[in-house]
């Protein structure tokens, strides 16, 4: 272009176009493609890193949570066991006190009379 026939717009155009040859003439130079490689590099061992530290975290974690099962069923399991065991045999007592009074016949001047309020069929736990 000669100095007379240049633009605003044709020197804007010859600006975008010689930015970008120097951008990619920069991205695909030698010290860019190190720099690139580098980082690359560097990213992959901190992946590896963190990965290794989540999987020791997720062992440790396991290690944990079995221990303090065990634990647990070690020290809380027959205790709570029992206790659960005593309640039902507790409960079936009643239940057959309840039956085995009704089931006996009662002598006849300890009948209950028709107007009485009938006894519940079982006791409620306490």
């Amino acid at each position: 272009m000669t100095e007379q026939t240049r633009t605003i717009e044709g020197e804007l155009r010859a600006l975008g176009a010689n930015l970008m040859a120097l951008l990619r003439a920069t991205l695909e130079s030698d010290e860019c493609k190190s720099i690139e490689r580098a980082l690359i590099s560097r990213l992959e061992q901190v992946n590896q890193q963190l990965t290794s530290v989540v999987d020791d975290v997720r062992t440790r974690y396991n290690d944990v949570q079995s221990s303090l099962r065990e634990a647990w069923e070690t020290v809380h399991g027959p205790q709570i066991l029992r206790e659960v065991e005593l309640g039902i045999a507790d409960s079936l007592h009643k239940i057959n006190e309840a039956i085995e009074r009704r089931a006996r016949p009662a002598p006849a001047h300890e009948a209950t009379p028709p107007s009485a309020t009938p006894e519940p069929p079982f006791e409620k736990p306490d």
